[in-house]
């Protein structure tokens, strides 16, 4: 399934240079260094493919591993739209008009409307080629936003807006649905042109699905429709009704999914595709050859946002600090409380990138395209809590410590960048409810603001993207320290069996205190538990102890 590069394919090496110039200077970034001595090179290597058809396509052996990822964001979606057929348009200009982006990418990703456009331009038409060129994009968002969102108009609509939006969805999601339907047909996952990647969250569970061509063979239950994931990983809280449905495989095994919005788990996917890749190079996938764990010399990352708020600086802290559940759910047409979720998430994703890439001496390879037209000269703030950005705050530390060997900090000597058999990491969680299961599709499709802020006793939005913030960074460490043989030398305890008063992050009666000291004693008891990487569920490590042994090792 290997590509082979033909003499015909050699001028693909000038279009990707010329394209890495043009987005640059697209967005005015010319000299950021996004081009070095080194891109002949990799440009070469990126371009030499041929257009093999084959269901799932690995890079050429020795060549880079190509990934196209693409944020959510509903109808910004054509920001990327834009792009995208900026970028085919020049690969067509040298290589013909019926070049198309799944012959470039190894790997495309997209959330929620990122998602979207990754199955347009991946699926496959009658002839087996994408669905959809790239500069069909924004004139699909022009002909059905305005069914997909439709708008009351009229002096009262933002209260009529406000009122529907309190007790239901916004939307009612079945245009969308329809459209998905009739767009992607029958068009499982297997079947996509190259690998694609797309997050979704799992309300029932709390944990994130990533739906990956890469697991459709070793987890056949996961080779769901298109329709069905773009459905899913689209089904924002508030906006539109959480989404359920079964997937049964050839030998009648059946599995369940309570989704919502992939942004929940990753607004910005990707890190998840780099992980995903990762994941095959610790598998020892033969279609990766040579390329090593956190190889990123051979790794070609272009990341497309769609756009941000930031410099409007809308919200304030002393405007926050007075708000309550209507005010974090509304304010001037938009959830602060989903915007700072939403924000966070996409930028965590991008710092950290940057530093691995720059640790790796791979900056060149990796771009991110976003629109904020921040100067950087701040000198206030304006906080609210952590947990919104990194609610596991485990990834940050370790990005922040390799910053400081990037600088040659003489006090981390001999340390290099991303030398994990010289970390020792302990983190420890505050418990979840995800055994408890206590909330679902079926349930959650037809909440509105109130009931995604509070629903028996807690805020499952709080909930969903706490959890899914923490899951995405343990299951991001799992994949390196593993990658690096070094996974001893991470240790993850958290409790997932919390249920009632003590999953509370309120109640301080004497009770409830005296019981979360129990939770903590037990916990010490339980055996030590890692992500498995295949079904992102937590399991026992064989032979791994407790978890109180296993701080013992680290006398």
């Amino acid at each position: 399934m290997a590509f082979y590069p033909t003499a015909s394919l050699r001028g693909k090496s000038l279009a990707i240079i010329v394209l890495k110039f043009c987005l640059c200077n697209l967005y005015s970034q010319e000299g950021y260094g996004y081009y070095s001595k080194g891109d002949h090179y990799y440009v070469k290597a990126l371009m030499e493919k041929t257009r093999s058809m084959k269901k799932i396509r690995p890079p050429t052996y020795g060549n880079l591993i190509t990934i196209l990822s693409i944020d959510g964001g509903g109808v910004k979606g054509i920001i990327p739209g834009v792009i995208l057929s900026y970028l085919e348009s020049q690969l067509q200009e040298l290589d013909g008009p019926d070049s198309r982006l799944a012959d470039y990418f190894d790997v495309i990703a997209g959330t929620s409307t990122g998602g979207l456009i990754t199955a347009m331009v991946t699926a496959p038409n009658e002839n087996n080629r994408p669905l959809y060129a790239a500069n069909e994009i924004v004139p699909f968002y022009f002909q059905h936003s305005t069914n997909i969102f439709p708008q009351t108009r009229g002096p009262l609509a933002g209260i009529i807006k406000l009122f529907k939006s309190l007790t239901g969805p916004q939307y009612n999601g079945k245009f969308l649905h329809k459209l998905l339907r009739g767009t992607l047909r029958c068009t499982r996952l297997h079947q996509t042109l190259t690998n694609v990647v797309i997050p979704a969250f799992d309300i029932k569970h709390l944990h994130p699905t990533i739906f990956s061509s890469y697991e459709v063979t070793s987890n056949p239950l996961k080779d769901a429709m298109l329709s069905d994931i773009c459905i899913g990983t689209s089904a924002a809280p508030i906006f539109f009704p959480a989404y359920y449905f079964k997937n049964t495989d050839a030998q009648g095994n059946e599995s369940e999914f309570n989704l919502i919005d992939g942004g929940v788990a990753a607004s910005n996917p990707t890190l998840v595709a780099i992980s995903e890749v990762t994941k095959q190079v610790l598998k020892e996938n033969p279609d990766l050859f040579p390329i090593k764990p956190l190889d990123y010399g051979r790794y070609l990352v272009i990341s497309i946002g769609t756009g941000t708020t930031k410099d409007e600086q809308r919200y304030n802290a002393k405007m926050a600090s007075k708000w309550g559940l209507l005010s974090w759910s509304f304010k001037g047409g938009s959830p602060p409380l989903v915007d700072a979720f939403n924000e966070a998430s996409a930028d965590m994703v991008d710092f950290h990138n940057c530093v691995v890439f720059e640790a790796l001496r791979s900056q060149d390879n990796y771009l991110r395209i976003q629109n904020t037209d921040a100067q950087g000269n701040e000198s206030e703030f304006n906080l609210i809590d952590g947990g919104v950005a990194a609610s596991n705050p485990t990834l940050v530390a370790i990005s922040e410590v390799t910053k400081q060997v990037l600088k040659e900090n003489p006090d981390l000597f001999p340390i290099k960048p991303l030398d994990y058999g010289r970390y020792l990491v302990i983190s420890i969680g505050t418990g979840t409810t995800k055994d408890e299961q206590r909330y679902n599709a079926k349930m959650a499709s037809k909440w509105g603001l109130l009931s995604w802020s509070f629903k028996g006793g807690s805020p499952p939005l709080v909930d969903a993207f706490n959890e899914a913030s923490a899951d995405m960074v343990d299951f991001h460490n799992c994949v390196v320290f593993e990658a690096l043989r070094s996974q001893d030398n991470y240790l993850r305890i958290q409790d997932d069996t919390l249920t009632g008063t003590v999953s509370s992050i309120d109640v301080s009666t004497k009770e409830n205190l005296e019981n979360l000291v129990k939770v903590g004693e037990e916990l010490l008891k339980k055996p030590i538990s890692r992500v498995n990487l295949d079904t992102g569920r937590y399991e026992p490590v064989e032979n791994g102890g407790t978890n109180m042994e296993g701080l013992n090792k680290y006398k």
